[in-house]
C-alpha cells in the first residue's frame, strides 16, 4: 500500500472517529458502522467506474444498515407503526447524518497538506468539546481517539512532504495511550466478575455465557450513556406498565448481586405455570395476553414481563436457557418474539395505604440487609424518616418525597470509581441518576424494617392506545423498587423523581424526568461558544497565506542546511550550501535556491506552486545524494 493510500485510510479512521458520537446520540441501531464508512471509502479509492460503482453500493448499504432497525419490509414497517414519529425522526436523523459524513468526507479525503490537518484537527476539536459541554454529545473513545489521530496525521505530514520517521514514534504515543486505557482491565469492585456477554437491558447487566449458573451483577457506581434507539415492541397491553427483567436482594455497597438459589436448565419440559408464586395477594388482578418482539434479538434474551407471568409460549434460535426462580428472571438464547399470559395486580392507594409491616420473625432476611459500612453512615437519617409514623406505605412515601426534594436527577451524571457511592449520594453529591434513587430508597426501607428489593427493567415508553403497541426503548432501561407489606405482598414503587408528583409508581422517561445544575446549560454558553468558533475561523483566515509560506520556507531553509552538512565550514550562505554540492545534486536543488533567494531578495514573493516545486527539488537532491 503506498504512502498516499495509508495517509487516506488515516484520515477515513479519523473522520469516522468524529461522525461515532454523533451517530450513537442519534439512536441509530447499529452507529458503529456509520463510524467505519470514510475508513471503508478510503480503502475503496481510486480512478475509473468500478471503483466509483463499489464506493456508491458500499456507502447505500453501510449508511442503510446503520439506519434501519431491520432489512425485513414486514418488521421494518410493525417497527415504523409502533415507534410512530419517534422512529421516524431517528431514521430520518440518521440518514441526514450519512449524508454530512459523505460531504465531511469530501474535506477529508483532500487534506493533503500539513496546514490543513491543523485546522481540522482543531476545528474537530472544538466541535467536539462544545457539543460535549452543550449538548452532553460525546464518548470518551472517540473523542481522545480524534485528539490522537489527529497528532499522528501531523506528525506523519501531508501527502507531497517526506515521511518524516523520527516524528513517528511521537505521534504514536496518544495511538498507545489510548489502546491501553481501552484494554487494561478495571479492578473488580467486590469479588471477580465471570466472563460475560453484554446483554440489552439496564447499563451494567451483565450474563454469564461460559458457565451453567449464569450469575449476573450490576454495578451502581458507573455511567450510562442510553440512546432513544427502539429495543422491544410489546402488543397486546391494554395499559402502558413498566417491564421488569429480574429482582435482586444482595447489595455488596457497589454491586447488586443476584439472589442466590437455583438455575434451572430450560428443555423441553414445560415450565411450572406460574413460573413462581405469585408475589401479590388480596389484589385486583387482571390477565393479559401480550406478545413481545425483540427489535434486534441478542445472543442471550431475559424476558420482560409485568406482573406474574402465568404462561409462555417462545421459539428459540438455539437451544438451552436458563429459569431463575429466586431472581424473577428467565433467560433464553435468541429469541426474537414470545407471548405471555400474564396476571397483573391493580395497586389502589386505600388499599395500600391500610397495609401494616411484617413481623420481624416473618421478614425474608436476605431483604433486610444493609452493607455495614451503610448502614452506620444512613442510619441516623434512616431513623429520622421513621419519626412520622404509619404503616410501610406512608414510610415509603417519606422516603420517595425525602429524596425528591433533596436529590437531583441527573441523567448524564458521571459517579466517582471509588468509594462508596450511596453514601456519596445521600450525603455528599445528592446528584445521581435512577439506579442511585432506587438503591438508595431500597437502603433507607431496609434500615426502618421495610423489606424491599431491588429491579431492574423497562420504564413505560411510547404507547399507543389505539393500537395497544407499546415501544420500549433503549433510553426507557430503569430500576425501581418493590417493598414486602401485609397482607398484600410485594408492591412496585418508582422513587426516582419524575413529573408526576405521586408516591404510586410512576413512569420516569428520562428526557423527561427533571434535570439538575450539572446539565443545565445556558444561553450565555451556547453564544459564547460560537462566538469563539467564528473567531477562531477569523484567525485562522487572516494568519494563514503569511504562516504557511514563513513554514514552508523555514522547512526548505532546514532541508537544505541538511543536504549541505559537513559540506561547508562556518556559516554558509543559501548559495555557498547549493554550490558545495555534487553536480547532479546542485543541478537538482538549484530551483529551491532560487525560490529561497527570490522570496527573501526578490519583489514578487514566491506563490504556493513554487514552494511544492522547491520541496520536490530538494526531494530529488537527496536522492541524488543517497543513490
Amino acid at each position: 500500500m503506498s504512502r498516499g493510500r495509508v495517509l487516506l485510510v488515516l484520515r477515513g479512521v479519523w473522520l469516522g472517529l468524529l461522525v461515532w458520537p454523533y451517530a450513537v446520540a442519534s439512536g441509530m441501531p447499529r452507529p458503529l458502522l456509520l463510524a467505519i464508512l470514510p475508513t471503508a471509502l478510503a480503502l475503496l479509492w481510486g480512478q475509473g467506474i468500478p471503483r466509483y460503482l463499489l464506493r456508491l453500493l458500499t456507502a447505500l448499504g453501510l449508511g442503510l444498515w446503520a439506519v434501519l432497525p431491520t432489512w425485513l419490509p414486514g418488521a421494518l414497517r410493525g417497527t415504523i407503526l409502533a415507534g410512530g414519529p419517534h422512529t421516524v425522526a431517528i431514521i430520518v436523523t440518521g440518514l441526514l447524518l450519512w449524508l454530512t459524513c459523505l460531504l465531511g468526507w469530501q474535506v477529508f479525503s483532500e487534506a493533503t497538506a500539513r496546514t490543513r490537518l491543523v485546522w481540522l484537527w482543531l476545528m474537530g476539536t472544538l466541535v467536539l468539546a462544545l457539543n460535549r459541554r452543550i449538548w452532553a454529545i460525546g464518548q470518551d473513545l472517540p473523542t481522545f481517539g480524534y485528539l490522537a489521530f489527529g497528532v499522528v496525521l501531523l506528525a506523519l505530514g501531508g501527502d507531497d512532504e517526506d515521511m518524516p520517521w523520527s516524528a513517528l514514534p511521537l505521534g504514536l504515543l496518544p495511538l498507545v495511550g489510548l489502546a491501553l486505557a481501552a484494554v487494561w482491565p478495571q479492578a473488580p469492585s467486590t469479588g471477580v466478575t465471570p466472563p460475560s456477554s453484554v446483554v440489552r437491558g439496564l447499563a451494567g447487566l451483565r450474563v454469564a455465557v461460559s458457565g451453567a449458573t449464569l450469575p449476573r451483577r450490576v454495578n451502581v457506581n458507573q455511567p450510562v450513556s442510553l440512546s432513544p434507539a427502539p429495543l422491544l415492541i410489546v402488543r397486546g397491553a391494554p395499559q402502558s406498565a413498566y417491564w421488569q427483567e429480574a429482582t435482586f436482594d444482595a447489595f455488596n455497597g457497589v454491586d447488586w448481586l443476584e439472589t442466590p438459589g437455583p438455575h434451572l436448565p430450560v428443555g423441553t419440559r414445560p415450565l411450572p405455570s406460574p413460573l413462581w408464586p405469585p408475589d401479590n395477594r388480596g389484589l385486583p388482578l387482571a390477565v393479559w395476553h401480550v406478545s413481545v418482539q425483540e427489535v434486534i434479538p441478542g445472543s442471550i434474551t431475559p424476558l420482560v414481563y409485568t406482573g406474574t407471568p402465568v404462561a409462555l409460549s417462545a421459539q428459540s434460535t438455539s437451544p438451552g436457557g436458563t429459569f431463575l426462580p429466586s431472581a424473577h428472571a428467565l433467560l433464553v438464547p435468541g429469541t426474537p418474539s414470545y407471548t405471555w399470559q400474564l396476571s397483573v395486580p391493580a395497586q389502589p392507594l386505600k388499599l395500600v395505604q391500610s397495609a401494616s409491616f411484617l413481623p420481624a420473625s416473618a421478614a425474608p432476611a436476605q431483604d433486610l440487609g444493609v452493607p455495614e459500612r451503610l448502614r452506620r453512615e444512613l442510619l441516623p437519617l434512616a431513623r429520622r424518616l421513621r419519626q412520622g409514623g404509619g404503616g410501610p406505605w406512608a414510610l415509603a412515601s417519606r422516603i420517595t418525597q425525602y429524596l425528591d426534594t433533596h436529590e437531583t436527577y441527573d441523567p448524564a451524571f458521571v459517579p466517582s470509581r471509588h468509594g462508596d457511592p450511596i453514601g456519596r449520594f445521600l450525603l455528599r453529591s445528592h446528584q445521581g441518576y435512577c439506579d442511585q434513587f432506587s438503591t438508595a430508597f431500597v437502603m433507607l426501607a431496609r434500615l426502618d424494617g421495610l423489606p424491599a428489593r431491588w429491579v431492574v427493567g423497562f420504564a413505560p415508553g411510547i404507547y399507543d392506545s389505539a393500537s395497544r403497541i407499546e415501544t420500549l426503548r433503549a433510553e426507557d432501561a430503569h430500576s425501581w423498587a418493590q417493598i414486602d407489606v401485609a397482607p398484600y405482598g410485594w408492591l412496585q414503587l418508582d422513587p426516582t423523581p419524575g413529573p408526576s408528583a405521586s408516591v404510586v409508581p410512576r413512569g420516569r422517561a428520562p428526557g423527561t424526568a427533571r434535570t439538575g445544575p450539572g446539565n443545565r446549560v445556558t444561553v450565555l454558553e451556547a453564544v459564547l461558544g460560537l462566538l469563539l468558533l467564528t473567531a477562531l475561523g477569523l484567525a485562522g483566515r487572516l494568519m494563514r497565506t503569511r504562516s504557511t509560506t514563513a513554514w514552508r520556507l523555514r522547512r526548505l531553509e532546514r532541508q537544505l542546511g541538511r543536504l549541505a552538512r559537513g559540506k561547508c565550514q562556518g556559516q554558509p550562505t543559501w548559495r555557498e550550501q547549493v554550490l558545495a554540492l555534487p553536480p547532479l545534486a546542485r543541478d537538482a536543488a538549484w530551483p529551491a535556491l532560487e525560490v529561497l533567494e527570490a522570496a527573501h531578495y526578490g519583489q514578487v514573493p514566491p506563490g504556493p506552486e513554487d514552494l511544492l516545486a522547491a520541496r520536490a527539488a530538494l526531494r530529488k537532491a537527496a536522492r541524488v545524494l543517497r543513490g
